[in-house]
């Protein structure tokens, strides 16, 4: 017999063999793999405490809530801002009166910065809706309101920072005092919030009533635990500070454009607003603005 044919015979079912017992071993340590994987999720999914979803209409499998939103989307949302209507139209009445008590005593020549009369409003819409009422400062200044305050924010976020630039150049924000200026803000923003929510717990304590703000609703959600995780204080003074300047500057913005656009078209002004200003006291504000279709499109642009 040929001993090259023997040698390779004998190469060939060793290299077979040790292909085999690769094969076993990676099929072995697949299924290992597989198995342990499943056991440790199995585990962990049922040492896990199941979160409690917040409450919803009826909803389908696999799309959930989807069908019910609509064909648009901004439109099914707004339907809650309904509520909050009269505290716009209180506010719009006495943005109204104070400027007319400004003419009267200062006679014609007086000068309105409609900028800051809008951003007052917007203040105050904002503040009462999400936290129940208005929060002024005190007549020497000693503490600003949330509509300074959302100010000296909004400028903040506008001033340049080099930290925010060159992060090897964050020191120059101390040289220029920068960091002091939001250090300072944050600390009125979390005195301004701790009142809130401390105003909040005390009327909840001593008196139950069935209105409720955003602020009520978010600490019933902390003391029942219906969302299944540790809702801190701090959570809820960054929810309420995110709802309140989200809410106010571009609202003003938006505004004062629109007024500047009014003040542009003087026969567009002409031309609407008789629209607004009637000696009808039975309809609302916001029933008239809907027959004025220049404003509605001058938002939305």
């Amino acid at each position: 017999m040929d001993p090259v044919k023997t040698l390779l015979k004998q190469w060939y079912w060793q290299e077979l063999q040790a292909t085999t017992l690769f094969n076993h071993i990676m099929i072995i340590s697949s299924l290992l793999l597989i198995f342990f994987s499943v056991l440790a999720y199995k585990l962990t999914s049922t040492a896990a405490p199941k979160l409690s979803l917040p409450p919803s209409p009826p909803k389908l499998p696999i799309i959930g809530n989807i069908h019910q939103l609509g064909t648009q989307l901004h439109r099914s949302l707004r339907a809650s801002l309904t509520t909050f209507q009269f505290v716009r139209e209180e506010e719009v009445a006495l943005m109204v009166e104070e400027i007319r008590r400004c003419c009267v005593q200062d006679g014609a020549d007086h000068v309105v910065d409609l900028g800051e009369v809008l951003t007052a409003i917007s203040n105050n819409i904002a503040s009462r809706s999400a936290l129940g009422r208005k929060y002024e400062g005190d007549e020497d200044g000693n503490n600003l309101n949330f509509g300074d305050l959302s100010k000296k924010a909004m400028e903040l976020m506008g001033t340049f920072s080099f930290g925010d630039m060159f992060p090897y150049l964050r020191w120059i924000d101390v040289l220029t005092g920068y960091n002091a200026k939001v250090r300072n803000t944050a600390k009125a923003f979390h005195a301004l919030l701790d009142q809130v929510i401390d105003e909040h717990q005390q009327q909840s304590s001593t008196e139950q009533s069935d209105k409720k703000d955003p602020v009520d609703i978010l600490l019933q959600i902390q003391k029942d635990g219906q969302l299944g995780i540790n809702l801190t204080r701090e959570n809820l003074k960054a929810i309420l500070l995110d709802m309140f300047i989200g809410g106010t500057d571009t609202t003003a913005t938006t505004m004062e454009w629109a007024m500047a656009e009014l003040v542009k078209n003087q026969e567009t002004l002409r031309l609407h607003a008789p629209v607004v200003v009637t000696r009808e006291s039975s309809s609302s504000v916001s029933s008239k603005l809907k027959a004025t279709t220049f404003l509605q499109n001058k938002s939305y642009d």
